[in-house]
């Protein structure tokens, strides 16, 4: 191993005064580094070969660290982070080893090919989707896959992009479940993961978000129009937390999307204020079959609505329960 790389002090002397020792030193010193840079990487592939594959990263990061111009500590993580599969993570390695490692290294040539070998790796794709079936798919495969994970409008799902025939299976599954994390996400566009596949969509929930003052408004806060971006086809679940002052907002999803919905959540979360009427909801959602509201207001109802079967009602005062229908299973919670 060429010492030189490694960050050790050099040491002259002008005056030839203990030059022996000094020389001598050194050269334990370099012995030494490199037992120790041999050592480190023998544990490191020990530990990943036993599947402690963090504290085998660990060994490979103080490689890069005792010698950031030696490939080793790159070709280590790289090995390790192939192990678990990340075929990515250990192109990344590489190509960071290429720009900090000389190409006088003995092994730089070895570097190249690893990182073209980890690339080549990383762009095959499996087809076994299409070879099962639909039921299968939806039932098994898809939970499984996602493992109840809500997808981000602007975060790729990487599954979604695996080929154009898994891409149809789990669309045609009407599976798909977004959640936009107000507080995180930017105004949605037309070019939005979500804006790609909202006609798959069956579940979606909007996150609420703390109230703001004037001067610290941000657009990124607000009630996304999710009206005038996304067109939801087959949507059956909505959930949405809101603040009182987007009630007209609230009211107006709720019409657009109601005949489509099975299931409605909605959580206003101002104590003092009354907002979206539970009359209001049912008269527009005619196919909820579950319906949770929280600190909404109550009317006496005249109509009967066969189809829900569960409502969940926080923070009221006061609710008419004789003017509810029959067979419902009734949750009321008045927090003081």
């Amino acid at each position: 191993m060429d010492t030189s790389i490694l960050s050790i002090p050099t040491i002259t002397s002008y005056h030839q005064q203990g030059d022996k020792a000094i020389s001598t030193a050194t050269d334990e010193i370099d012995q030494l580094a490199c037992q120790l840079m041999e050592k480190l990487d023998g544990r490191a592939t020990a530990l990943a070969n036993g599947v402690q594959f963090e504290l085998a990263l660990r060994d490979a990061a103080f490689l890069r660290t005792l010698a950031p111009r030696s490939s080793l500590g790159y070709l280590t993580a790289g090995y390790i982070y192939r192990q678990q599969g990340y075929q990515q993570e250990a192109v990344a390695m590489y190509d960071q080893g290429l720009v900090n490692v000389p190409a006088s290294d003995v092994c730089y040539t070895k570097l190249q090919l690893e990182q073209a070998d980890a690339a080549n790796a990383a762009s095959k794709r499996i087809d076994f989707i299409t070879q099962l079936s639909l039921d299968l798919v939806t039932s098994v495969l898809l939970p499984l896959v996602f493992d109840n994970a809500s997808l981000q409008p602007d975060t790729p799902c990487p599954y979604l992009y695996v080929s154009r025939a898994w891409q149809h299976v789990i669309l045609e599954s009407n599976n798909l479940d977004f959640y936009i994390d107000r507080k995180r996400c930017t105004l949605p566009d037309h070019d939005d993961q979500l804006a790609r596949f909202s006609a798959h969509v069956k579940s979606l929930t909007i996150d609420e978000c703390a109230s703001f003052e004037d001067e610290d408004e941000d657009c990124r806060y607000t009630l996304p129009p999710i009206m005038e971006y996304y067109q939801f086809q087959r949507i059956t679940h909505l959930k949405i937390g809101y603040n009182v002052g987007e009630k007209q907002e609230v009211m107006f999803i709720v019409e657009s999307l109601g005949d489509a919905l099975t299931h409605l959540d909605l959580g206003n979360w101002d104590v003092l204020v009354m907002d979206v009427s539970l009359g209001f909801v049912l008269d527009h959602c005619p196919n909820l079959t579950s319906l949770v509201l929280a600190n909404s207001e109550i009317h006496p109802l005249l109509d009967q609505y066969c189809n829900l079967t569960h409502i969940n009602l926080h923070w009221l005062r006061h609710c008419p329960v004789q003017t509810l229908s029959l067979g419902i299973s009734l949750h009321i919670f008045h927090h003081s």
